[in-house]
């Protein structure tokens, strides 16, 4: 390990602040692919963080010490400095374009086109500051993204090393409440660390799904996560768009919190095993006994709690489902004159043609 770590350079500590879990990456860049050295993860004990921010901090940086001291112990060497990126339910964006002139032509440098981007990214926030009078809310810029560089006029992919009088840049420039970003800096604090980078989750997920290679074609990427889904647009070469809604896993398993009248935890488990793909009334702390079932009407299974009877129909198999009052269960269609004139609305149920089977619940 001793001789690796001596030719891999700066290594780099970055953490995934999830709603669910926190995840941990080592490793360093050579050749241009990151190498990675360890990895831990750690799921939270409890729901300290909703819609991708933190609300309990303490328990957050108690989740982030331990992988950290996991990391620590599987690469023999302390940890001190970290990356994140940063999510929340508010996001804004703000798409500007800036230039700067020289006395005379010049060769651009490096420090040329990080001092046009940051003129870029303080305009934006001069834009937003003005058209948001109507909230008393504070914004952080959490990361900007370059989307064409021009030079004396005409676009350019890369500016350092050419020689011009004129450069400009179209700019998007991302930012999200300051209460998001400090939470994020108190957890990281609290756990023995210093945060070296921040960026946005979207940002940096699409350096890594999506290179420049594809981003002549029109596409979105969106990471679905626990707490909120993360949304970013590519098109005629660059990235166009960022976005950010409070709506993914976890809107899900609240749902079965509420219907099934059970823990986030046990909701949270493989709906499949506990027969809750499709009605969401079916407990899923109960296995369900298979009893046996009738010609022409598939397999039918009780759940012991009584809650619902669970069939299931195949092609050329038609079974009857019985729909009780005025509720109608997902899936379930009916047909036939008989059932429809059923004092108890009974008929058939199923996707006829289909020539696929589905679960229906009654």
């Amino acid at each position: 390990m001793e001789g690796v770590k001596e030719k891999q350079g700066q290594l780099v500590f970055g953490l995934d602040i999830g709603t669910r879990s926190i995840v941990g990456t080592v490793g360093y860049l050579n050749g241009g692919k990151f190498h990675v050295l360890a990895q831990r993860s750690k799921e939270h004990e409890t729901r300290a963080m909703l819609d991708g921010q933190i609300h309990d901090i303490g328990k957050v940086g108690e989740t982030i010490s331990q992988v950290k001291e996991q990391l620590e112990a599987d690469l023999g060497r302390e940890l001190t400095e970290v990356c994140i990126a940063a999510a929340g339910r508010v996001l804004r964006t703000v798409t500007t374009y800036v230039e700067h002139s020289f006395e005379s032509d010049r060769e651009i440098t490096q420090e040329d086109v990080y001092s046009l981007c940051t003129m870029g990214v303080e305009k934006a926030y001069e834009e937003f500051q003005n058209s948001n009078t109507d909230t008393d809310m504070k914004f952080y810029c959490v990361g900007y993204t370059a989307m064409r560089y021009y030079m004396n006029g005409y676009q350019m992919g890369n500016l350092e090393g050419h020689k011009a009088k004129n450069i400009a840049v179209d700019l998007i420039a991302t930012f999200l409440p300051d209460d998001v970003v400090d939470g994020l800096y108190k957890a990281v604090e609290l756990a023995g660390l210093h945060v070296a980078n921040l960026t946005l989750e979207p940002i940096a997920a699409i350096q890594v799904a999506i290179p420049e290679k594809f981003r002549m074609l029109n596409m979105a990427l969106v990471d679905v996560g626990a707490g909120t889904s993360d949304i970013s647009i590519t098109k005629e070469g660059t990235i166009t768009a960022y976005g950010m809604i409070p709506v993914a896993g976890d809107s899900l398993t609240d749902i079965l919190v509420q219907h099934c009248l059970v823990e986030f935890e046990v909701a949270e488990q493989n709906p499949g095993d506990y027969r809750i793909r499709r009605y969401h009334g079916t407990a899923p702390d109960h296995q369900s006994q298979r009893s046996a079932g009738t010609a022409g009407s598939g397999d039918r299974t009780y759940d012991p709690a009584g809650i619902r009877y669970h069939q299931r129909t195949e092609r050329g198999q038609t079974g009857q489902c019985r729909v009780r009052g005025r509720r109608r269960w997902n899936g379930a269609r009916l047909h036939g004159e008989a059932g429809r004139k059923a004092g108890h609305r009974e008929g058939t149920c199923g996707n006829p043609g289909t020539g696929s089977h589905a679960d229906h619940y009654i």
